[in-house]
């Protein structure tokens, strides 16, 4: 029970994360590069989206971890896809902590030392590049959690 009840809450999370990140690519992330590229700040009301992610990451990083533990006791049928979708979000979960959340929040925060100009406008566009990345291996491990909700 513990086993089904994490990865279908696993799912859910990663879901709401997909969704969330598709929409801040799409919508909130032209108007930063738009700023940077002008030569300004690219500071703008970010305000919802960080009360936004401060809860949704940590969630679905607590969830993660408790859903790999969770592994050992699935049904065999799920467990190679639960360790590919788990052991997969751990990663991407990483990589936002070291890189993408520092990295943005230089560009966009207005209380830290903020990029030169011309820096900010490089590292933002290899920021995006490497989201869009992130957002494909999102895809994968939200397929992989599927996959395995499928095989119970």
């Amino acid at each position: 029970m513990y086993a089904t009840i994490t990865l279908l809450l696993f799912v859910a999370l990663l879901a709401i994360d997909l969704g969330a990140g598709v929409y801040e690519m799409r919508v909130v992330l032209p108007q930063v590069v738009s700023r940077v590229d002008a030569g300004q700040p690219g500071t703008l009301a970010l305000d919802a989206g960080k009360r936004f992610w401060i809860v949704v990451t940590p969630s679905l990083a607590v969830v993660t971890i408790l859903t790999l533990i969770g592994t050992w006791s699935a049904p065999e049928a799920q467990r190679a896809w639960r360790f590919v979708a788990t052991g997969g979000q751990l990663l991407i979960i990483a990589s936002t902590f070291l890189y993408f959340i520092p990295t943005v929040r230089r560009i966009v925060d207005p209380t830290m030392t903020p990029y030169p100009p011309d820096v900010a406008k490089v590292k933002i566009h290899k920021w995006i590049g490497l989201n869009l990345w992130r957002a494909l291996a999102t895809v994968g491990t939200l397929a992989a959690g599927l996959v395995a909700i499928a095989k119970g």
